[in-house]
């Protein structure tokens, strides 16, 4: 039978530059993870530990995965295989680290640092290999497996069982007074604690918003001279993407007993009893155990008691009378002014459409037009789905989400169109449901057309 001899040859398919960087991303970052699954069988398996850990932290592909990680959103290769090269645990020094100074609610500043790009992807290079490390008891969260969300869900659990009478505190500038020797209890090089945990080995420039900036280097002598300006980061990184695991590791071991139950997330404590006495007794207990603790001496802020009465903690709010967790009120009126312009904008938006209809009308007939249809209120459902997505714990039948959803319900009404209104009204449903898919197409709609 004659060969067939295909009169087009087939041109051979060009390889998608995006395409392939996609899938590089992705071998980093599960090569990152395998990595970190080996330092754990390595501690699971009672084998040497610090050689797994030293070629996780040298391998080229989980240095990619952290620079990926520094950068975030969507960065070019060019970028990210440029810091890649750049990352290096035992770098000898880095960048200056930027800090400012932000207010506390309860008075007093905090010190927020910002990492130079270097230094951000080494912690990130550590993060995965000590999460695989970290082995926390339950009452610890705010970790990897342990969220926030996680701890409001549990809370809620042990009030609808009679644990109603809770003290909330926490630790007295937390990461401010971490000793600095205590990161070495890690399990990692300690020339890599050195040069990239131990805030005294690092150029500290604060940030005046325009001002001069003011660079102090800490060493391990004037970290303890009195004379030195008390303002400024100490102990622990505060935006740091591995301060949180480290407070975890070195906070670990929190006492608790099944009548008083105590929970840590980063550093805010919760203690939940069937009676005021078991409270306060508690509170007292955690007062002596943290000014022993390892990591510190620490002081705890004055407790406040809630006996059967309602809570609020962590952007929560836990009232004995309802089962559901609910939002706190306070992270409720922050959120309003957001939502009050962008109800505004979408005001906004209407007028212009009603007056470019009104300009455009020839006849009578054309008054039976709606020229709000299909015209949905996109950005405030965006705005209300990004607050409740801040809340998963939260009911969704919470009366606070139900409020604010009522209240910007007027939007809905002023299109005349029944669809608007009942989106509206389910703004809230399953988001693989074919209400929250529908939703979800109309946001993204609304964004690309913005």
């Amino acid at each position: 039978m004659p060969q067939m001899i295909c009169p087009h040859p087939l041109q051979p398919v060009a390889p998608d530059p995006e395409k392939q960087w996609r899938s590089e991303q992705g071998r980093a970052h599960t090569k990152a993870v395998n990595l970190a699954f080996d330092v754990q069988n390595a501690a699971l398996s009672v084998k040497r530990v610090a050689p797994v850990i030293r070629t996780a932290l040298r391998h080229p592909q989980a240095r990619l995965s952290a620079a990926l990680r520094a950068l975030g959103g969507s960065p070019c290769r060019e970028e990210a295989v440029a810091l890649m090269g750049r990352v290096n645990a035992w770098a000898e020094s880095y960048d200056p680290i930027h800090w400012h100074a932000k207010r506390k609610s309860s008075g007093g500043e905090r010190y927020i640092c910002r990492l130079p790009s270097e230094l951000k992807a080494a912690h990130y290079l550590l993060k995965r290999p000590l999460e695989k490390l970290l082995s926390t008891d339950a009452n610890i969260f705010g970790v990897k497996g342990h969220s926030r969300d996680d701890l409001a869900r549990e809370i809620k659990d042990l009030q609808n069982r009679g644990f109603n009478n809770i003290a909330v505190t926490d630790i007295v500038d937390c990461y401010q007074s971490v000793d600095p020797l205590a990161v070495y209890q890690l399990p990692l090089p300690e020339e890599v604690i050195r040069r990239t945990l131990d805030l005294r080995n690092q150029i500290l420039v604060e940030d005046n918003h325009g001002a001069q900036p003011q660079a102090r280097f800490h060493d391990i002598l004037s970290f303890y001279d009195t004379t030195q300006n008390a303002r400024g980061p100490r102990g622990l990184m505060q935006g740091s993407p591995l301060s949180g695991v480290i407070l975890a590791w070195l906070l670990n071991g929190i006492p608790s007993t099944e009548n008083a139950r105590v929970y840590l997330c980063f550093d805010n404590l919760i203690v939940l009893a069937r009676s005021p006495s078991e409270t306060r007794a508690m509170a007292d207990t955690l007062a002596a155990h943290f000014e022993q603790c390892p990591a510190g001496p620490l002081a705890l802020c004055e407790p406040t008691y809630a006996d059967d009465l309602p809570v609020g903690f962590l952007g929560y709010f836990f009232d004995p009378q309802r089962l559901g967790v609910g939002i706190d009120m306070n992270g409720r009126n922050k959120f309003l002014d957001k939502l009050n312009k962008a109800e505004a904008r979408q005001d906004r938006h209407y007028r212009e459409i009603l007056e470019r209809h009104q300009a455009r009308r020839t006849s009578t007939l054309f008054d039976a037009h709606n020229p709000f249809r299909n015209h949905f209120p996109g950005e405030v459902w965006d705005t209300l789905l990004s607050f409740r997505a801040g809340f998963p714990a939260a009911s969704t039948d919470d009366p606070e989400l139900l409020a604010l959803v009522e209240n910007s319900r007027w939007l809905a009404e002023r299109t005349n169109d029944g669809m608007a209104m009942f989106l509206h009204d389910h703004l809230f449903a399953d988001p693989n449901s074919d209400i929250g898919q529908t939703v979800q197409a109309i946001i993204e709609r609304h964004k690309e057309g913005a």
